[in-house]
């Protein structure tokens, strides 16, 4: 569950922005407060046990009207990991974390109980609230069907790191904003685009 809210900061209600905030933040430290035992326990019996947390490409590039979503979004990357290097491979990066694994998010905090924590940053995905703020799927370069993307996170559940980003636009982007320009160019190119 996620909610957008498209334009000005100022042109959305309180109400909307707190509706915003109470899924895609109040939400999310909900889930995990609530399964985080339950998946502590099902590793105790020997079964497998994964938290996955779907943030976006906005969370790490940010862009004009989109501020409050862009932000709830890089709260749930941050709470799977804060700090990272990033490596590649093929069209997916992956984050790496360094000193023994101990930088911060629940992806090291749940390691030692045997739970694999992954944010899965994704661009453009085709769903009915993106279809409500005007975005034709043909017209947005590298959109995923809803069930793309969830394969796609589900995946990341078996990889190494606790930061996946998915799609070649996503990638694209991550490396602008985060190597190669400086930010307030890189946050330019993703809010025209």
């Amino acid at each position: 569950a996620s909610v957008l809210l498209v334009g000005a900061y100022e042109s959305s209600s309180l109400e909307d922005k707190m509706a915003l905030l109470d899924v895609n933040v109040k939400g999310a430290a909900c889930v995990c407060d609530v399964f985080g035992t339950k998946l502590a326990e099902r590793r105790a019996h020997g079964k497998g046990a994964g938290l996955l947390l779907v943030s976006s490409l906005l969370g790490i590039t940010g862009a004009r009207g989109v501020a409050l979503y862009a932000a709830s979004k890089a709260f749930l990357t941050a709470l799977a990991v804060c700090c990272f290097f990033v490596s590649f491979s093929s069209m997916t990066i992956t984050a790496i974390t360094i000193n023994n694994n101990k930088q911060g998010g629940l992806w090291s905090e749940w390691q030692d109980k045997g739970i694999a924590v992954r944010a899965c940053v994704l661009g453009p995905v085709d769903t009915p609230k993106l279809r409500e703020q005007g975005v034709r799927p043909d017209a947005a370069p590298g959109i995923m069907s809803a069930d793309e993307a969830a394969e796609k996170c589900l995946r990341t559940l078996a990889g190494v790191g606790p930061r996946h980003v998915i799609g070649w636009l996503p990638a694209v982007a991550t490396v602008l904003v985060e190597r190669l320009l400086p930010r307030s160019l890189g946050v330019a190119v993703i809010s025209e685009n």
